[in-house]
């Protein structure tokens, strides 16, 4: 626990790798990865709002996010790590490469945008999230996102489930919104570490043109598409993830 008393677990040694999971989950959906990430020490956060986090107090936004990771840091005494954000965790992370610059190594975006509301369909799918939470409750909308991962097997669907069902009602309205305002297109050329932007084939959540755009905005980053995977390739697609990575480390040492 650090002093920010935001959740995480600090797990192995090497050079440091900070994971920033995404929307009304918690760091326990890096749980596939932690393995395959042995030779790495891993800083798994549960962000505000979230987890076992979800009892600290608003804001729930990634400018908040930000400072609360660069606390954690200090706490653990890392000045400088690789970070990798997956979905909104990517906007977490792509807020705290803005404001630390100083502090990411490299910058790994998973299946993630730089603003979601770009598309008609986009913005009313926006808008029915939140209604849904208000109208069915969190548990409710949790079973419905986990029948509707189809891609995964009944017990990672159970896992994902669980994760979100765990989300006080007002924590996940809070950001939610969080989600749908925030916007890094004005600044994401003042990015200069190297960065990976991964982005699965048949994401709908998070359709290709978002990875395009933060490919084509930061200027020292590369596009790995990987074929056969959507939004949750994270489970699906493990051992695909941690290959690109690790050539990116390689290719950005």
């Amino acid at each position: 626990m650090s002093a920010t008393k935001v959740f995480f677990r600090d797990v192995g040694t090497g050079e440091p790798l900070l994971l920033v999971h995404g929307l009304m989950v918690s760091g326990a959906m890096f749980d596939p990865l932690l393995p395959l990430l042995a030779a790495r020490r891993v800083i798994v956060p549960d962000l505000r709002g979230h987890g076992n986090s979800q009892h600290l107090p608003p804001p729930y936004t990634p400018q908040q996010h930000a400072r609360d990771l660069a606390e954690l840091l200090d706490d653990r005494g890392i000045a400088q790590t690789d970070v990798l954000g997956y979905s909104q965790g990517g906007a977490t992370a792509q807020q705290f490469a803005h404001d630390y610059p100083e502090r990411v190594r490299r910058l790994i975006l998973v299946c993630t945008y730089a603003h979601n509301m770009l598309t008609w369909r986009e913005r009313i799918e926006g808008a029915l999230m939140p209604a849904l939470v208000r109208l069915l409750g969190v548990e409710s909308v949790a079973r419905l996102m986990a029948e509707n991962a189809g891609e995964l097997t009944a017990e990672q669907a159970e896992h994902l489930r669980a994760m979100i069902a765990a989300n006080g009602k007002a924590q996940a309205l809070a950001s939610i919104h969080a989600l749908q305002t925030f916007d890094s297109r004005g600044w994401l050329r003042e990015l200069r570490c190297p960065t990976l932007i991964i982005a699965g084939a048949q994401d709908r959540a998070v359709p290709l043109h978002h990875a395009y755009l933060l490919r084509n905005s930061i200027p020292n980053a590369t596009l790995d598409i990987i074929q056969g995977a959507g939004h949750t390739l994270l489970w699906t697609h493990s051992a695909e993830l941690v290959a690109s990575i690790e050539t990116f480390w390689r290719e950005n040492q």
